[in-house]
């Protein structure tokens, strides 16, 4: 249960500075809704001021009026999307109505006006406009309406999350399982370098995201979306507590007239889907998806609502896939090394009796691999009300959400499944406060509440078992040890803006955003055990990990002791200034600043201390300019347009700040939750205990307390911080032929701050200075070593392999047949004496939760955007770049590539994990106009066909060739990566698995030896796998029923070519499977209809 929160002062304390800043503030962004501007001259081009501009909205009959001022210019924020007529009056002139004024989300719309003398009365009625361009401000966004949403194919209907995927600068992920609230996967809204973790969202500018792992907290049908928008660069200073991409959702509201619409989705693995690469068995499952919206009057243009409620049934059998134990392992003796117990042999009997019976290898990719099908059951459910009460200028809007999802799979092998039991629900309130003529206040409160329940299906004492190098996929027995999760989120939010028209030439907007969050969790961290098991075990070399596993000895294991609950409150308040200056009618600047103020996490029972302190230091500057090209004519009118206004060129220059995920603090074999005194989390990989395989502690019991044994702590940096970006871009913008638009951006980043686990403590190096063995009982020898404790180490044997061998109870070897002396005051590989080398003689290598990480982005992005006009509307767009980073994620990479890169950043910078630089998106729907308008049989037949799709193009994604660790210069660090021999096989594309073990041959690499250097070692994210190629179609059908009733069938087509996108070759250079295909891509999917039934009104 979630306890009060900390006392925080009240918001209209908030409200009273956002008033005192207005001195110095802008009409630019708006979250929720959008503004009109402009200015109103005479025929002769000079201004008018005092006219009287009226603003309906044609859909509610909303009503705003303002008046021209010295300059004839006006702005009306805080309008509310949807179509509008401007009317513009002053006695002596004609009246000038403009019809269709399309008000967009966070957008400026420029509406200027020409008023000619009129002796009479005389009204003027102007309709169509030509593509609007963006002249008023710097920000980088991509925006998709209500009619390119639906008309979209889209697999799920129930998230927006994949209409990103269409946008500039979108970046491809290779790892699979974002937007998973347990997984610690981060979001896939992915933009411009900046990684999983940098977006933020709203929901009608109301907070929309999860603290714990920095991704959206709540989805949204698609039927209730009126506006899908993200910025990717340049934001206004009204946006913050993201350093990568803004995502903002407006939903649909009620209006004068009765509309909406009833659904249903089919999808149909059995029927309507193809067989899945290396699949062995079709999967037969059906996913239904239905429901319905409906928006209408409560008052004729005064109260209005919105419903919808969505409902899906994914249900049936999936692919499965796991390596399993021989016929012949089973039948080889047990526990062959004294340790032949009867706790042992229960323990390897109850294990195996976990795996399916009798069941034989079927897969081709191995010959240990068994392939079946697997239960699943995924309901979902999302329920949604909005109401909107215009108050005479003024308006009131309210919106809840409730979602709710099970996440519930049938074992194969019993204990590796998770059932999840996740639900949402989300509150807001906006009112639009008219002052006067030049004086608009908004005030939104946000309320989210999330509630994540995860347990192991076959019970939360399961063990946590692992085979490493398995050929294909071993076992997750067990699954995560952070389970069991049970995670309760609430998040206040208040905001307050004020918008300003000051002076002749100056829009002034202020504002302030509070917030108070609450994250009560239960978060699990190998209590039940954690097995690894390897084929190298105990100074045994074994055929294979399963056999190390039936001889029970296990390489590694780990256990945590102690409370796993916590209770954290955090803090935030963010203010910001930002002034919109227009020094001529074609040029705006402006300069705004935002300060945000975040706590560190408080955990109101002192169960634990983070460390680190509040992060007071935020100031985010932005700065931004819009210059409307004037008409040059002659050479350069292929420039600046065929008259004014139809041309601009933008930039800006702006830093923002993100916001560190809880959930980093609580990870697998990282969690500050099992810190002495009260907890603590322990390894065990010597012997005996690695061969007493059910209880490799033997017997240990923790007490709380001060603890004497080393050990390993996960603590947070004192002097961690917000990760922060600055960001830059230039744009240019021109309207075009065909009522289009393009647009050609430069952006570029440089991140700084991001997140990553250093390693503390590690033991010193003589090769930089002689080093002091700290006099305490942990350095106290083992076995005949000598006791080193007040003495130094100072070199590196001269035979840095073998020294040692034959002492000390170290044996001979292959590599080290014959005995070597070593000196005290020497190291080799087989007397490294690493934990003698430790600064802190107290612990092992501890983790560090800190800043660093770094990345930078490069990226030209061109653009080509046509309205809907004569059927036909698309948008076209490619982009290439150039990402780097020193760490691509802190705790979610995948395979390929590694987060812990050790302390040497010559070893750590390459590409980025999401390096797209190829990408090439294009969506675009056509009205057939065969027969349009025939409303007779013939023409209900054959007429009324729409064709819709998007084409994605996208380079493969780099990758790692990797090695187990060996530590080069003694400093701790295990370097993972080989030595390449052969240079002509740097950044190859690995994309077919009948060639990918020729394009990437294990001859060209050799695993490291102590003899090697850094330099030697083949470089991060240097080669690339398989690039994206898909094809998405819609054929849709209409049947006109009345004048303002339809229905739709609609068949989508996912992955029209079938086009197979291959997984990483297998990386590590020392399996028997280096270099071979042997999966797909984490978002491949195999060719797909989806049959769609749609009733509008």
């Amino acid at each position: 249960m979630l306890n009060t929160l900390h006392p925080f002062k009240p918001w209209f304390m908030a409200v009273a500075a956002a008033v005192a800043l207005a001195g110095s503030a802008p009409a630019t962004a708006q979250t929720v809704t959008g503004t009109v501007q402009g200015t109103v001259t005479d025929s002769s081009g000079g201004v008018l001021p005092g006219v009287i501009i009226t603003i309906k909205n044609d859909d509610t009959g909303g009503v705003r009026e303002v008046v021209t001022n010295a300059v004839g210019f006006y702005a009306a924020p805080f309008l509310a999307i949807g179509r509008y007529t401007v009317t513009a009056k002053l006695e002596g002139f004609q009246t000038v109505v403009q019809e269709g004024v399309q008000v967009a989300l966070n957008d400026t719309r420029v509406v200027n006006i020409v008023q000619k003398p009129a002796s009479v009365a005389e009204t003027v009625t102007v309709t169509g406009a030509a593509a609007p361009i963006n002249s008023t401000s710097a920000e980088v966004k991509s925006v998709l309406n209500a009619e390119q949403i639906i008309d979209k194919p889209s697999l799920n209907p129930g998230s927006f999350l994949s209409l990103a995927e269409i946008f500039p600068g979108f970046q491809e992920n290779p790892t699979s399982g974002q937007n998973n609230p347990t997984a610690s996967s981060g979001s896939s809204v992915n933009f411009n370098g900046t990684g999983s973790r940098g977006a933020t969202f709203q929901i009608n500018g109301v907070n929309n995201d999860d603290s714990s792992e920095n991704q959206n907290r709540q989805g949204a049908s698609l039927s209730t979306i009126k506006e899908f928008q993200v910025i990717s660069n340049t934001f206004s200073a009204e946006f913050g507590r993201g350093y990568g991409a803004v995502v903002l959702v407006q939903t649909k509201s009620g209006t004068n007239q009765w509309h909406g619409d009833g659904y249903w989705y089919l999808q149909d693995s059995n029927d309507l889907t193809a067989l899945r690469k290396f699949a062995t068995v079709k999967p037969n499952n059906q996913r239904n998806q239905f429901g319905g919206t409906a928006g209408f009057p409560i008052k004729q243009d005064k109260l209005f609502a919105f419903v919808s409620v969505d409902r899906t049934r994914f249900q049936g059998t999936q692919n499965y896939a796991r390596d399993v134990f021989l016929a012949s392992e089973l039948a080889a003796p047990r526990l062959t090394r004294g340790n032949d117990t009867a706790a042992n042999r229960k323990w390897i009997s109850d294990i195996l009796a976990r795996y399916p019976q009798n069941v034989t290898p079927n897969d081709p990719r191995s010959t240990r691999t068994y392939a079946t099908l697997q239960g699943f059951r995924f309901p979902d459910e999302d329920y949604s009300a909005r109401l909107d009460w215009q108050l005479g200028q003024d308006t009131l809007i309210g919106r809840y959400q409730y979602t709710h999802q099970i996440r519930e799979t049938d074992d194969i092998i019993l204990g590796e499944n998770a059932k999840q039991n996740n639900a949402q629900q989300n509150l807001g309130v906006t009112w639009t406060k008219i002052f006067r003529n030049n004086l608009v206040g908004e005030f939104r409160y946000g309320l989210g509440v999330r509630k994540t329940r995860v347990d192991i299906g076959a019970g939360n004492d399961t063990p946590i078992v692992r085979f490493t190098a398995s050929p294909v996929f071993g076992t997750l027995l067990g699954n995560s040890g952070a389970f069991p999760i049970h995670r309760d989120q609430l998040d206040h939010q208040f905001v307050y803006n004020l918008s300003w028209m000051l002076g002749r030439n100056h829009t002034l907007k202020a504002g302030t955003d509070i917030r108070r969050q609450a994250l009560d969790d239960l978060a699990d961290n190998f209590s039940r055990g954690f097995w690894t098991f390897n084929r190298v075990c105990g100074g045994v070399t074994y055929a294979t990990p399963y056999d190390a596993f039936l001889d029970g000895c296990v390489a590694s294991y780990q256990q945590a002791w102690g409370p796993f609950y916590l209770e954290n409150r955090t803090r935030e308040s963010n203010f910001y200034a930002e002034d919109q200056w227009r020094p001529f009618s074609s040029l705006t600047l402006s300069a705004g600043l935002r300060y945000e103020y975040v706590s560190a996490p408080k955990e109101i029972e002192n169960r634990i201390d983070y460390l680190y302190k509040a992060d007071k230091n935020n100031i985010e500057p932005r700065l931004g300019g819009a210059w409307a090209l004037p008409n040059t004519g002659g050479f350069f009118k292929w420039l600046t347009g065929s008259h004014p206004g139809t041309a601009s060129v933008r930039g800006g220059f702006g830093r923002t700040d993100g916001r560190i995920f809880q959930s980093v603090f609580s990870q697998n074999g990282a969690s500050v939750r099992t810190n002495p005194p009260t907890a603590i989390l322990l390894a065990f990989s010597t012997q005996p205990g690695i061969l007493n395989v059910a209880d490799p502690t033997l017997g240990y019991t923790f007490t709380p307390g001060p603890q004497t044994a080393r050990h390993q702590l996960f603590l947070p940096d004192k002097d961690l911080q917000m990760p922060h970006t600055n960001q830059w871009s230039l744009s240019y913008e021109r309207q075009m032929p065909l009522n289009s638009t393009l647009r050609i951006s430069y952006n570029g980043n440089h991140v700084a701050g991001t997140l990553k686990y250093n390693l503390g403590n590690l033991p010193q190096s003589p090769l930089n200075g002689r080093v002091l063995v700290v006099d305490h009982p942990n350095n106290a020898p083992a076995g005949t070593l000598p006791d080193l404790r007040g003495k130094y180490i100072t070199a590196i044997a001269a035979d840095v392999q073998c020294a040692g061998t034959g002492f000390y109870g170290i044996g001979l070897t292959a590599a080290c047949p014959t005995a070597v002396p070593i000196a005290e005051n020497e190291i080799s590989l087989r007397v490294p004496r690493t934990n003698e080398r430790r600064p802190d003689p107290r612990y092992s290598t501890n983790l560090i939760i800190a800043n660093g990480a770094e990345s930078w982005y490069d990226g030209l992005q061109i653009e080509w955007a046509k309205r809907y006009s004569r059927g036909f509307s698309f948008t076209a767009n490619y982009t290439y770049s150039l990402a780097e980073d020193t760490t691509s994620e802190a705790t979610f990479v995948g395979a390929g590539d590694t987060n812990q890169l050790g302390p040497d950043k010559r070893y750590a910078k390459g590409y980025s994990r999401f390096h797209t630089p190829h990408r090439f998106t294009a969506y675009g729907t056509y009205v057939v106009p065969f027969l349009k308008g025939r409303n007779d049989l013939v023409g209900s037949l054959l007429g009324g066909w729409q064709v819709s799709g998007t084409l994605k193009l996208a380079s493969g994604t780099p990758f790692t060739v990797t090695q187990p660790g060996l530590d080069l210069n003694f400093d701790g660090f295990g370097e993972g990566r080989p030595v390449i021999l052969d240079r002509s096989v740097l950044g190859v594309s690995v994309d077919n698995p009948d060639t990918s073990t020729q394009i990437l041959p294990a001859s060209a690499f050799r695993q490291t030896t102590i003899f090697d250097t850094i330099d030697q070692i083949v470089g991060r994210n240097t080669f690339f796998g398989d690039g994206l190629v898909n094809v998405d179609m819609g054929f849709y059908k209409s049947f006109r029923l009345q004048r303002t009733k339809t229905l739709n069938l609609r068949v989508q087509v996912f992955n029209l070519l079938n086009y197979i996108q291959y997984g990483f070759p297998t990386t590590d250079i020392t399996s028997t499977t280096f270099g071979r295909i042997l999966g797909v891509n984490g978002s491949y999917l195999p060719r797909t209809v989806q049959i769609n039934v749609r009733f509008q009104f």
